[in-house]
């Protein structure tokens, strides 16, 4: 039995061409691989930073709840402090001004702003609404 030429010509480089083959899908998997992990990292740190925020909006509304308690808020009111624990690196700062539209002085503009995080990287959230002046 007598092989062709060529046979032998090509029959060292299929070899070659399997650890060729091999060492591609390595490095064609190895980058998805690393594609997903970045999704799912950014993905993670979306839910933490939405978690934060809707924590900090429920924690102002709960604020504003504790003013409407009263009905009335007085005008120039200024207050800072920091929510309770497990809450307790949220921190506020409200303030009401007396609101004046067409000459009338019956509401204050109530401005609350909580915020949270580190001193480089400081996040907030506004929540703004008008409340009654006490009557005199």
């Amino acid at each position: 039995m007598r092989v062709h030429p060529l046979r032998k010509c090509f029959a060292g480089r299929n070899k070659g061409s399997l650890l060729l083959e091999g060492l591609l899908s390595v490095a064609i998997l190895s980058f998805a691989v690393t594609l997903i992990i970045q999704a799912m990292t950014s993905s993670l740190r979306a839910i933490l930073y939405s978690a934060d925020y809707t924590t900090a909006l429920v924690l102002g509304e709960d604020k504003m709840f504790d003013l409407l308690k009263d009905g009335f808020i007085e005008s120039g009111l200024r207050q800072e402090g920091k929510f309770s624990s497990p809450y307790n690196r949220f921190q506020y700062a409200l303030k009401a001004d007396p609101h004046q539209e067409d000459g009338e002085n019956g509401f204050n503009d109530v401005t609350l702003d909580v915020f949270w995080g580190k001193e480089k990287r400081k996040n907030h959230v506004v929540v703004r609404t008008y409340f009654l002046t006490p009557p005199e």
